[in-house]
């Protein structure tokens, strides 16, 4: 009897599932839950909806017709929510654990231990059947909407960030060519003129990958002061 016990499991529903689920509830509670409903209005695949509908007839939400009991409609009411999710603990918790652990925040990590010491199962599954009991246990529908605006407020946003360009690359495309102007002599007449060399002189800059814009414009601004007198 003992080793039966142990070997009890427990729900397992994962919180968005409920706040979605009683959501629709609210708005319009159905006459029927099936696993063709659940993947309608959860947005889940087949599978996990044919995996929610055993825990919600197990804790009474639903019959074994998937109709909706009158603890589904206490649950679907801000009012009586605190009340429903107190008569699911009383009724499918064991007193050694609402007696060692009561709510409403009652240890995560306490929780987990003892499913697994009591359920005999893995840590990924305790931790489930944990967080669905913490859920009951802190009972305030007002976190329906916190999650709904949780979950608004994490939606990606694009990031303006610069990437890191490889540092030959990034000095090829700042490097700038300039060309002094022709020295010539002061020649103003004589018959070789014309055969008088020019002198061309071509300056490339490589500048550091991590160099400011501040640095870049400091190294023209001296270059121009030097080569054209600016």
């Amino acid at each position: 009897m003992a080793e039966k016990q142990r070997r009890k499991t427990y729900p397992r529903i994962p919180a968005k599932n409920w706040w979605d689920l009683r959501r629709k509830f609210v708005q319009s509670p159905p006459q029927q839950v099936t696993a063709d409903y659940l993947q309608s209005v959860l947005n889940v695949e087949v599978g996990a909806a044919k995996n929610l509908l055993s825990p919600l007839k197990v804790i009474g939400l639903i019959d074994e017709n998937g109709k909706t009991t009158d603890l589904a409609n206490d649950w679907r009411s801000d009012d009586h929510y605190p009340d429903a999710c107190k008569t699911l603990v009383d009724e499918i918790y064991p007193s050694e654990l609402r007696d060692a652990l009561p709510g409403p925040k009652p240890n995560r990590d306490k929780v987990v231990k003892w499913f697994m010491r009591n359920v005999g199962t893995g840590e990924a599954a305790a931790k489930q059947m944990a967080g669905f009991y913490l859920l009951l246990c802190e009972a305030d529908p007002a976190i329906q909407d916190q999650k709904l605006e949780s979950g608004r407020s994490a939606a990606p946003k694009s990031k303006a960030t610069k990437p890191k360009q490889d540092r030959a690359i990034q000095s090829n495309q700042v490097s700038k060519r300039a060309a002094a102007p022709h020295s010539q002599p002061d020649v103003t007449s004589g018959p070789d003129v014309a055969h008088l060399p020019s002198v061309h002189i071509d300056i490339q800059i490589h500048i550091a990958a991590d160099a400011s814009a501040e640095q870049i414009d400091q190294v023209f601004a001296s270059m121009a002061n030097h080569l054209y007198g600016k």
